[in-house]
């Protein structure tokens, strides 16, 4: 292990290397970093309304579990949320479908003609 003198002479190495590296080799370092940096903006950018809306979200995730309970426990999907003990309303914010004997989907409104969808089919949030 480095005792504080051997990290601070490590660190004023790497500063003092850094200093002295080509204008060309720190430019593309910073292009690689703001690539990175870039992808890991837009990949999870399809996920953000479960991270934004998250009072939305984690009521949408009780439902979730809830069904889920409900279908391990009686070997069917709930026909409402009523039937599993949850308030049932047209005006939200969480809303459950049941599409077919075994699936089901659960959606919330983000904004303006726009939603957050998770399909049980797939297991995936959009």
């Amino acid at each position: 292990m480095l005792n504080i003198d051997g990290k601070r002479q490590l660190a004023m190495r790497l500063v003092s290397t850094l200093r002295k590296q080509n204008p060309l080799v720190l430019g593309i370092v910073f292009f690689a970093l703001a690539f990175v940096l870039w992808v890991g903006f837009v990949t999870p950018a399809p996920r953000w309304p479960w991270v934004f809306y998250w009072s939305e979200a984690r009521q949408a995730n009780k439902v979730i579990a809830a069904v889920d309970s409900f279908q391990s426990r009686y070997c069917r999907l709930p026909d409402t949320l009523a039937d599993i003990g949850l308030k049932d309303s047209e005006s939200g914010p969480v809303y459950y479908e049941k599409t077919s004997d075994s699936t089901y989907i659960v959606w919330f409104g983000t904004e303006l003609g726009e939603s957050a969808t998770y399909e049980s089919a797939t297991k995936e949030r959009h």
